[in-house]
């Protein structure tokens, strides 16, 4: 799948979400020139009552864990984020289930 051909139009950066185009690092950021991030995803699936994701919780400990070990500080407690993935606007694809992924850079 193409970046053109995605079903995500809403991503969730600095605590707001905003358009998938107007989602930009800098070039310079340690991430780019050191590949110094972490990052974790889950999968959420359709059921009848609606979307389900797979083991948030244990995402989002593995999650906290790779940060602590990379020495990077998370801005937002496990709980805000598990609110965060569990926002429709996160979960919402259509057809079908997504994947939220969490990913923090220094």
């Amino acid at each position: 799948m193409s970046l053109q051909d995605r079903a995500v139009e809403l991503v969730w950066l600095n605590g707001q979400f905003i358009d998938w185009d107007d989602a930009r690092i800098h070039m310079l950021s340690h991430v780019v020139n050191y590949g110094t991030g972490v990052f974790e995803g889950s999968r959420c699936y359709e059921t009848a009552s609606g979307g389900a994701i797979f083991r948030l919780d244990s995402h989002l400990d593995r999650f906290f864990d790779s940060a602590r070990v990379m020495g990077i500080e998370l801005e937002y407690s496990k709980d805000e984020l598990a609110e965060t993935t569990k926002e429709p606007r996160s979960v919402s694809r259509p057809g079908g289930g997504s994947t939220p992924r969490s990913f923090r850079h220094r």
